[in-house]
């Protein structure tokens, strides 16, 4: 047997006589976190928050180890358990923190004496260390007395602090408080006999006792602990057994939040908590209170006050038994459990599921596993429960001795255990009163696109857990926060990614400077513009571009164009906004969709591309944030959305009949005006009504492929070589070596197309570029059209479909208006962005891309 550290002489002597029983007043218990007694300066900050309380109640403070040693003090005690001497470094480095601690808070005339206490602690420490390397192995014993000078320390350096502030004060070794019983690493307190030692020792008559957090001792004097964080455990008892007035935990942070901070960086403070919902809370992850501190305080009905010592203006959360409830408000915080391992057994209805529950559970407490979420499928034939990744290999060891005569006879498969989750929790007694919570909850994360594995909810209905992918965790939390925390009305930020500023993308990010928060804003959106992209840089901000500076911003921009949506993907709400032509952008479609990231284009060749990625892309629409191509066809104009919506509502689709060029349109418009065709194709591109360059239109390319999309729209299976298309040009024109060759070129069809604008004219008719399919047919010409046709009767850059369906076929839809340039373009993405952007946050609205 290990022989038992000798108590730490303390510098002053503890009253054990009756004095230390009679009436002190009210007292108050104030517990400071390592972060709190961080460094010179907070120990003095803790110093002055000590007097104030003075003022007001008798004091009784707990501490826990200075910031980081208790992780230093583990480092050491492994490493000198598996026989490295690196574990002397990690000593050197505990001794010098604690040294310079000493020299800045220890009053001068004590400074010798505290000097040998210290000298005294640490060679204790050292000697432990020793054993341990000696040995090849530091036991549970060992490592316990190793982890208290952590805390004895603090109390000892916090004391002389208090001292060297005026504040009478003592250290207090919780080893005479508190008595445990011997499981090292995780003792339990013996109750009766804690609260007579107790109430004998504190507060004492000799200045404020600053008591050791974290430790006890057995009835034969070994040092125990009592589980990592347990100092506010400490306290709680410690106010219960003495009556306090209230428990005070002074931490980091202003109390409880309503979901961590770093995962939610919109977390607010929760002002006012039950026990129940501070305790379901601590057991899943919120890591503001250790679980086993909560229990005692409620028992004993101490209000709990938490606090943070970095601002004490702030008033904390108070947590109480029955706080007033808020009916916007029934879930009081989300929290999370990360690393966690998910066993499933199947095939338990051979044995009977209560029974095999019972053999589940006795087998982890054997091996020593908590089970953090349990479930059963309905059809009893399989359950499921969750564990902390570390214990996972030792909970199958268990279970599959347990089971394994079942196993070897067939009656069980064999357990499956998956890795790699996070368990996620809403908590709020206002819950069970609150109809709804579940449908909220769950059709948000299925908007946001979040897999659910598992679900618990406890008969209390203060508590609904689910088990999500640990990738998915923080866009869990998000979401789920946003739905049950945003004040009411509060908009909701979606971020925005433009590829591509040429003249369509210029446009857009001008009208989002100009009026996209009043378009959003009525939807409950503010659009949050994160990134811009061209071909050869990019600029990203995570918190947001200014688009009324895009221009300026992007020309200072240092990003790489490559990775510029890994950059913005953070897995909240985003649009990415394609305004390009481009193959490269198109080849990453699938994986912005599979993101969870919706994606608003104008960009047609993603969307006439083979059927088989046409229906690939499809499919990642579906399941992720959605496609929106209305200007793909007609600009502005919804020519894709009103077929869509046809074929949705069950009509079918006959035939579709359409000028679908507006930059065609423009050119024969005003070649039948009698002007140069030359002429009049420079001007469309100068003015961007063309694409940059105009073989792209005048040799059927966009034209062909806004036909194929509509077809697809409407239910036919089409490819772009399925298309008949009767060309404008010449193959000489179309494969001239640049675009200024093939513009210098032009002027020798001017004669040929004043002749055949002139034969339109003597027949009645106009020039007009007719695209027309049906289910066997598809074909784009240049033709004589009638004056009275729909395709004659357009002018300048206007785009008309004539629609004949089942429901429509005497008298067909007809859809006119400007289909081509930069503005009007611009302003449909704008549309299909609200579409957009309200199913990534809301879920709301279908993608035109889905039938």
């Amino acid at each position: 047997m290990e022989p038992n550290a000798p108590p730490i002489p303390s510098d002053r002597t503890e009253a054990k006589s009756p004095d230390a029983r009679r009436s002190h007043g009210k007292i108050r218990i104030l517990k400071f976190g390592g972060t709190s007694v961080g460094d010179a300066s907070r120990i003095r900050r803790v110093a002055g928050l000590v007097k104030a309380a003075r003022a007001e109640a008798v004091p009784v403070v707990v501490v826990s180890a200075v910031g980081g040693i208790t992780n230093r003090l583990v480092d050491a005690a492994d490493l000198a358990g598996r026989g490295d001497e690196a574990y002397e470094q990690v000593l050197d480095r505990i001794e010098q923190i604690h040294r310079e601690l000493l020299s800045e808070l220890a009053p001068e005339e004590e400074r010798p004496q505290l000097e040998q206490r210290l000298g005294s602690a640490l060679d204790e420490l050292r000697r432990l260390a020793r054993g341990a390397e000696l040995l090849g192995e530091c036991t549970m014993r060992t490592r316990d007395r190793m982890l208290a000078f952590g805390e004895i320390l603090s109390s000892m350096l916090v004391a002389a602090g208090l001292r060297s502030e005026g504040v009478a004060a003592r250290d207090v070794d919780a080893r005479t408080l508190l008595r445990t019983d011997d499981r090292f690493g995780s003792a339990r307190v013996d109750q009766e006999v804690s609260r007579e030692q107790v109430r004998d020792g504190l507060p004492g008559t000799e200045g404020v006792p600053v008591v050791t957090g974290f430790i006890g001792s057995t009835a034969t004097g070994e040092t125990t602990t009592l589980g990592r964080g347990a100092s506010d455990y400490t306290a709680t008892l410690l106010g219960a057994m003495l009556g306090a007035e209230a428990v005070e935990i002074w931490t980091d942070v202003d109390g409880v939040l309503t979901a961590d901070p770093q995962a939610v960086p919109e977390a607010t403070p929760v002002r006012e908590i039950g026990y129940e919902e501070l305790l379901e809370l601590a057991q899943f992850g919120a890591k503001v209170m250790c679980p086993p501190a909560v229990e005692p305080a409620r028992k004993a009905g101490i209000p709990l006050r938490i606090r943070s010592t970095l601002d004490p203006s702030l008033p904390g959360t108070l947590v109480v038994g029955s706080p007033p409830p808020d009916p916007y408000r029934p879930v009081r915080g989300i929290s999370a459990i990360r690393n966690v391992a998910v066993i499933r057994v199947e095939g338990v209805e051979t044995v009977g599921v209560t029974e095999a529950s019972q053999r589940i559970f006795r087998a982890l407490g054997v091996a020593n596993v908590e089970s953090l979420l349990f479930t059963q499928d309905s059809s009893a034939h399989s359950v499921s429960f969750a564990v902390a990744g570390a214990d996972a290999a030792r909970a199958l060891t268990a279970l599959r001795a347990e089971f394994r005569r079942e196993r070897e006879g067939g009656l069980l498969r064999d357990l499956v255990s998956e890795q790699s989750f996070s368990i996620l929790a809403v908590v709020g007694e206002g819950m069970r009163d609150t109809p709804g919570i579940s449908g909220r909850l769950f059709s948000t994360l299925g908007a946001a696109k979040v897999n659910v594995h598992a679900i618990a909810q406890g008969s209390s209905e203060r508590n609904i857990s689910w088990v999500v992918d640990s990738e998915q965790e923080g866009l869990a939390l998000r979401s789920v926060h946003r739905a049950f925390f945003s004040p009411p009305g509060e908009l909701q930020p979606v971020r925005l990614l433009v590829l591509g500023v040429g003249s369509v993308g210029g446009a857009f990010l001008d009208q989002l400077a100009d009026h996209g928060d009043e378009a959003l804003g009525p939807h409950g959106i503010r659009p949050v513009l994160v990134g811009i992209s061209q071909s050869q840089k990019a600029v990203v901000d995570l918190e947001g571009l200014d688009p009324n500076r895009w221009r300026e911003l992007l020309e200072a921009g240092q990003h790489t164009p490559d990775n510029v949506f890994e950059a913005v993907f953070t897995g909240d709400p985003l649009v990415v906004v394609d305004c390009t032509a481009s193959e490269v952008v198109a080849d990453r479609y699938l994986e912005y969709l599979r993101s969870g990231a919706a994606v608003v284009t104008a960009n047609k060749i993603p969307m006439s591309r083979s059927l088989e990625s046409y229906h690939a892309i499809g499919e990642a629409a579906e399941r992720g944030g959605g496609l929106h191509h209305e200007t793909t066809v007609g600009a502005g104009l919804p020519m894709v959305r009103t077929v869509a919506e046809l074929r949705r509502s069950g009509d079918k689709i006959l035939a579709m009949e359409g000028a679908l060029s507006g930059t065609l349109t423009f050119l024969f418009d005003e070649v039948n005006r009698g002007r140069p065709f030359s002429e009049v194709v420079a001007e469309a591109k100068e003015r961007g009504i063309s694409e940059p360059d105009p073989r792209e239109d005048l040799g059927l390319k966009d034209v062909v492929r806004k036909l194929v999309i509509l077809g697809r729209v409407a239910g036919f299976d089409l490819e772009l070589g399925d298309v008949r298309a009767e060309p404008i040009l010449s193959a000489r024109l179309l494969e001239a070596p640049s675009v200024e060759a093939f513009m210098a070129e032009l002027s020798e069809l001017d004669a040929e197309f004043s002749d055949r604008s002139r034969e339109a004219r003597e027949k009645g008719c106009r020039l007009a570029c007719v695209a027309r399919i049906d289910p066997s047919d598809a074909s784009v010409s240049l033709e004589l059209v009638p004056a009275e046709r729909p395709t004659a009767r357009i002018l300048g850059t206007e785009n008309v479909l004539e629609i004949r369906s089942e429901r429509y076929s005497e008298h067909p839809i007809l859809i006119q208006g400007p289909g081509a340039g930069p503005k009007v373009t611009a302003s449909g993405l704008m549309t299909d962005l609200v579409g957009a952007a309200e199913r990534v946050t809301h879920g709301l609205r279908k993608s035109v891309h889905e039938p």
